[in-house]
């Protein structure tokens, strides 16, 4: 995904901050959602992801989306379990 996307820009309620690896995309959402939804755009100004607090909400790009869980599913079930002693995936 490096190539297709070598930069984005990550938006929040705080910050406007350049995204250079999936990995900072991940912890951007991390941290800024906690405040509030966050978006992450290419640079020309088009919308790859929505977020609803920490959570996805849109994603235009199903490939990136899916390669992103796998890095953002274990920071959002970590904050999980530090906010409410258990992360929701482990209810079943």
């Amino acid at each position: 995904m490096k190539e297709k996307y070598p930069v984005l820009i990550g938006h929040s309620a705080r910050v406007c901050k350049k995204l250079f690896t999936m990995e900072q995309v991940a912890d951007f959402i991390c941290e800024q959602g906690l405040y509030g939804e966050v978006t992450i755009e290419t640079p020309e100004g088009l919308l790859l992801i929505s977020t609803y607090g920490i959570y996805l909400d849109k994603v235009t790009d199903m490939e990136y989306r899916a390669q992103l869980l796998e890095i953002l599913e274990p920071k959002q079930h970590a904050l999980e379990k530090a906010e409410f002693g258990f992360a929701f995936g482990e209810i079943l």
